[in-house]
């Protein structure tokens, strides 16, 4: 699940940090997730130009 604004800040008091690091690590996360899923969209396409015939 997602780190909230509210959960970060839950977070923040448990671990004695800042709302803002729970944050910045999830968009950290969101980003690489992101970028993995567009590097397997050309491997993809790739595969299936080799089983299209013209």
């Amino acid at each position: 699940s997602r780190v909230t604004p509210e959960m970060a800040i839950n977070l923040a008091q448990a671990f004695e940090t800042t709302p803002d690091f729970w944050l910045n690590a999830q968009q950290a996360v969101d980003i690489w997730l992101s970028s993995s899923k567009k590097r397997k969209i050309p491997s993809l396409i790739r595969k299936r130009r080799r089983h299209v015939t013209f």
